[in-house]
């Protein structure tokens, strides 16, 4: 056994903790707990699980802090077990009438009817479906693809591991009560499509790394108490105010709202320090320029006056 099939089904109303055993499951794949009463924390073992790629316990009551573990994988999955495998995600996009990102219910030989007959595309106002191939190997570290631990009661700062976890497509740990910077770790995140960090107490600035993810299609940092100009480059450009809306602090282009402030002022006049000096440079390159044209012309005019 593989562990493909260990996800289980969603509104189970399971209750209690999370085994810490889980983690000598050495060939689990999927793990799909979300929608049920768990509580307690989540176990670092699961870091462990070498084998897991997805890993979803949103809407459930666990506390503590995210486990650094988690990220912990060493990347060394057989090939054919779960690598190069087919899958079909259900994404949720009917903001807060549905809990969590989604959910997987096809991996490894997708039906069509089955995609149709899903009842959640039923029960949520909006949905899509996205189809994709997990890689053959795993040469990075970490194999999760899919980790969603939303609405649940998570304390703490988010750990600096998380970043460099490579596959990772979508990191949900919206709807929680976590607290400190967003990791500046997080532009190691170069596969993640959907990054949703919505309704904590997350401070400080919207690290700029983050504008160097070329995948990223939703991103979220609403109803936080982020502050300073929110970056302009990259992805973070093409969101809609809402994503960034209730962070009292935080200004800028997307959200229509200039800059003010000493922290502000310092990152725009950064800004135009920077092209103070590149205009500096080219007026410079110019007059080096039109020196040498006019040595140039001066030699010219002195051989002519010596014929």
């Amino acid at each position: 056994m593989q562990g493909l099939d260990m996800g289980l089904p969603l509104r189970n109303r399971l209750t209690g903790n999370i085994p810490r055993g889980i983690g000598g499951l050495e060939n689990l794949a999927i793990l799909q707990l979300g929608n049920n009463s768990l509580s307690g924390s989540i176990p670092p073992e699961l870091g462990s699980c070498r084998s897991l790629i997805w890993l979803d316990l949103n809407s459930n009551a666990l506390a503590g802090p995210i486990p650094p573990t988690l990220a912990a994988q060493s990347g060394l999955i057989a090939p054919g077990i779960v690598s190069g495998k087919q899958f079909a995600f259900l994404r949720n996009e009917g903001g807060t009438a549905c809990r969590g990102v989604g959910g997987l219910f096809e991996f490894s030989g997708i039906r069509s009817e089955r995609l149709e007959s899903f009842p959640t595309v039923r029960l949520c106002p909006s949905t899509r479906i996205y189809t994709g191939m997990t890689v053959y190997t795993f040469a990075n570290n970490g194999s999760l693809i899919y980790l969603d631990l939303s609405y649940n009661s998570l304390t703490g700062s988010i750990p600096i591991e998380l970043g460099p976890m490579y596959y990772l497509q979508v990191l949900n740990l919206g709807h929680n009560d976590l607290t400190g910077p967003i990791p500046d770790s997080f532009g190691g995140l170069k596969e993640v499509g959907v990054l949703d960090l919505s309704h904590n107490r997350l401070m400080g600035s919207i690290p700029g790394t983050l504008g160097t993810l070329e995948f990223l299609s939703d991103f979220d940092v609403s109803n936080n108490n982020l502050t300073g100009l929110i970056p302009s480059s990259g992805q973070l450009i093409t969101f809609p105010a809402s994503r960034f809306e209730n962070n009292s602090g935080l200004c800028g282009y997307q959200l229509s709202r200039p800059c003010s402030g000493a922290g502000s002022e310092g990152q725009a006049g950064a800004q135009l320090n920077n092209s103070g000096y590149v205009g500096n440079r080219r007026m410079l390159v110019g007059i080096v320029v039109l020196i040498l044209i006019i040595v140039v012309l001066i030699l010219t005019l002195y051989k002519l006056r010596k014929w």
